[in-house]
């Protein structure tokens, strides 16, 4: 018979050539190259005993049960979750990490991933707490790494502006873990480099893809548009789709009714601008300010009517964005400036 062939690629018939050492070696190369793929599988088999016990290492000690579990049930989810963590931590290290959003759908388009993921970092971000507590510093540190690598991966392969809010969060649930380990001196040298890896690998640039993500809002309005109303007479549609507010008079409604696609299309590239002048605003020293007098122009229709369903003020998300890179900033200092000293053996505490 002639070779096997299987996951795109052609097995080694079983014989001499295949020995223990070589077939470990090829399911290494046959291990899942998109971390979304991982990430997936567990979101569907996670059971609610881990991803409800991380409220107990964030909660009131008195608390006795949260969720129907008691700290010692929550304990052991926690327990067993060990290699659930650790496989998220293998896949947060993969250079892809693509969820397969339906761009094509535009405004339709589904992102169930995101309060999932948001789900593991809590949990992940609770396991480094019962780590740390447990005196498993450079698992605690590993913990943590995963949720950076995480958010990273979710913002760098999906520019999308909710998503590059929740890589935010997700961040910043992880660094206010990591600056309570550096202030009790709870990190290792080997967990502060494995941190300061992490955060190293976001792009100085744009780290959390928001200044992408508004080139994405312009597209997938633009886009979603033109491929829901090809031939306009818009107007009763998209008042009854909920995207035009009740405000809007039937005056503008009517106007858009009577316009036939090319007339449409002009219509919602009025907003183009609106973008442009976003974009051009977006490192300028007062750039939230000016972002918020765009949105006041889009308020009155100053990008069309259309504008005001579809180009929403920037200035909130420049806002979150800068908090975002000061949040990077200030973390990868305080984890650069860190030094660990193990305890002396004759410090038997009375000093402290």
């Amino acid at each position: 018979m002639g070779t096997s062939a299987t996951l795109g690629q052609t097995l080694p018939e079983p014989g001499p050539g295949l020995g223990a050492v070589e077939a470990a070696a090829l399911l290494d190369e046959l291990a899942p190259t998109n971390a979304a793929l991982v990430y997936y599988q567990h979101l569907l088999t996670a059971p609610d005993s881990m991803l409800h016990a991380y409220v107990h290492f964030n909660a009131d000690p008195d608390d006795d049960e949260i969720y129907g579990q008691t700290p010692e049930e929550a304990e052991q989810a926690m327990a067993d979750a060990q290699e659930t963590l650790d496989n998220l931590g293998w896949a947060s290290q993969l250079a892809v990490c693509d969820f397969g959003v339906q761009y094509q759908q535009g405004w339709a388009a589904l992102l169930p991933h995101l309060g999932k993921l948001r789900s593991f970092a809590r949990v992940l971000e609770a396991d480094a707490r019962r780590h740390l507590a447990a005196g498993n510093h450079d698992k605690a540190a590993e913990r943590l790494a995963t949720i950076f690598n995480m958010s990273r991966q979710l913002s760098n392969r999906e520019p999308v502006l909710i998503t590059s809010l929740v890589s935010i969060a997700i961040t910043s649930l992880a660094r206010t873990a990591v600056m309570e380990a550096i202030e009790s001196g709870q990190l290792t040298d080997a967990g502060r480099d494995a941190l300061i890896e992490s955060l190293e690998r976001f792009d100085d640039g744009d780290p959390f893809k928001i200044r992408e993500s508004v080139k994405m809002e312009a597209v997938v309005s633009l886009g979603w548009l033109a491929k829901t109303f090809p031939d306009g007479h818009a107007g009763t549609k998209l008042k009854e789709m909920g995207f035009l507010s009740e405000n809007t008079s039937a005056q503008s409604i009517r106007k858009l009714d009577n316009m036939s696609g090319p007339e449409f299309f002009a219509e919602a590239e009025r907003m183009l601008e609106f973008f442009r002048r976003s974009l051009d605003a977006w490192d300028e020293p007062d750039a939230v300010a000016k972002m918020d007098e765009l949105g006041a122009v889009v308020g009155v229709g100053g990008f069309g009517e259309l504008g005001k369903a579809f180009a929403p003020a920037f200035g909130r998300a420049r806002s979150s964005d800068l908090k975002g890179q000061a949040m990077l900033e200030e973390t990868l200092a305080a984890l650069t400036s860190y030094e660990h000293h193990e305890p002396d053996a004759t410090d038997t505490g009375a000093d402290r």
